[in-house]
């Protein structure tokens, strides 16, 4: 990271050495997000992916014929599995508005939304993309529904790419995003010039890319100050409950440790930067300190109204990688605001989401078997018929996400019965 504002820098030089088009009206590198989470649904039940090609398609009929358009996709061309962190294509380049508009279309149709959120990879490109326009106005405007999920920091890099290109401004859009979210791709737009949108339906999305695709770009007026000693700034977390972790700061550009943070330890005083800060196996990154003010930090809590002693794994629930853990001794875990899957042994319960400043509460059913076949082992199947773990005279006891199982009681005959959320379920085979 310590050599990303110089390779940038020298990628824009070598860049404006290439014949751009004339400096008039507004160039706009449009990228949309197809990754795994856009597949889930708004609260007005509409599929987010479906929701943005519509909102999308409105807006690309309506720009002015002066305005020139390009349009990148990410996250669609592997699933998640594949953890591919380098999954973007420029679907069309850079023509007039009414030239691009039907090969965007044509492009965007049959997009599927499968893969992994790689966003400070996908604006490096998008710059590049942006800077070999030569109008008046270049922007990126940047729409997501979810954080970055590989390495890096995008507001890091947002940062570079606008200290590399003065004419650069890049605008985001959060779509049906949480709280983790909306604070990076606010600290994307604020540190390349831009502004951030928030964006819940077809409509407002569309409405919100119209606004960025119309922003004008901000003039630039320089003068030569003598600098003055750094103000510092505050930042605190906010804890709902108290949790006796410690959460480090690393700074968000080299990587390195600059402080921690915890029961006794907070707030802390840093200098004005970009921060990222450790919380369990997770890291809420793009943490913006300013001189003077208190940024707070707002994790939630998840909490077990009972947990196995053998511990569940709490998944991201994008890439299914691990981020924290729960177990009999400890059932409450301070999270970053955001949507998680929760295993129980060989299954899963999905979207637990994580609200800032809120205590989530969890209530596994239980199931209870008496068993007159002593050491006979039972094995437990979802309703979709997948393996979900186990019990027998010995363990006789399984915790379970609420739902309908079947429970294998010999001579290949299976007994459905249903869990439900805090409750037990006693099973008693003679």
């Amino acid at each position: 990271m310590k050599n990303i504002s110089i390779t940038l820098a020298l990628t824009a030089l070598s860049l404006c050495a290439q014949p751009v088009a004339a400096e008039t009206g507004n160039s706009i590198a449009l990228v949309l997000d197809a990754s795994g989470s856009m597949n889930g649904k708004l609260k007005d039940g509409a599929v987010k992916i479906d929701a943005a090609k519509k909102a999308v398609t409105r807006v690309i009929s309506k720009l002015p014929g002066d305005a020139r358009l390009s349009f990148r996709a990410y996250g669609h061309q592997s699933h998640r599995s594949k953890k591919d962190c380098k999954d973007t294509q420029l679907l069309v380049n850079f023509a007039s508005s009414g030239d691009a508009r039907a090969p965007i279309l044509d492009k965007m149709k049959p997009l599927k939304a499968q893969g992994y959120t790689p966003i400070s990879y996908v604006l490096e490109l998008a710059a590049k993309d942006v800077a070999r326009e030569g109008a008046q106005s270049r922007s990126v405007v940047l729409v997501s529904d979810g954080k970055e999920t590989c390495a890096g920091d995008p507001c890091i890099v947002a940062k570079a790419l606008a200290a590399a290109d003065a004419k650069l401004v890049v605008h985001t859009i959060g779509f049906g995003v949480d709280a983790a979210t909306k604070y990076q791709l606010q600290c994307i737009a604020k540190a390349a010039r831009g502004k951030y949108f928030n964006a819940s339906s077809t409509d407002e999305l569309a409405s919100a890319l119209d606004t960025a695709a119309a922003e004008p770009a901000p003039k630039i007026e320089k003068m030569v100050i003598k600098k003055k000693k750094a103000i510092l700034g505050s930042l605190r977390i906010k804890y709902v409950e108290k949790f006796h972790i410690q959460n480090k700061v690393l700074d968000g550009e080299t990587g390195e440790k600059v402080d921690w943070m915890g029961e006794r330890k907070n707030p802390i005083q840093l200098k004005p930067g970009i921060y990222n800060v450790t919380f369990n196996k997770d890291v809420w990154k793009s943490v913006v300190v300013e001189g003077g003010k208190e940024t707070v930090l707002e994790p939630g809590v998840l909490k077990f109204t009972r947990a196995a002693g053998h511990g569940h794994n709490i998944l991201d629930a994008e890439t299914g990688e691990k981020r924290a853990y729960a177990h009999s001794r400890a059932t409450k875990v301070a999270l970053i605001p955001s949507t998680y899957t929760i295993t129980f042994g060989k299954t899963e319960w999905p979207d637990i989401e994580i609200k800032p400043g809120e205590v989530t509460i969890l209530k596994p059913g239980k199931l209870v078997l008496k068993d007159s076949e002593k050491l006979k082992h039972r094995k437990i199947y979802t309703q979709a018929g997948s393996y979900a773990g186990y019990v027998d005279s010995h363990n006789n006891e399984r915790l379970l996400p609420p739902g309908k199982y079947a429970l294998d009681v010999g001579d290949g005959e299976r007994a459905e019965f249903e869990i439900k959320e805090g409750a037990d379920m006693e099973v008693e085979l003679q």
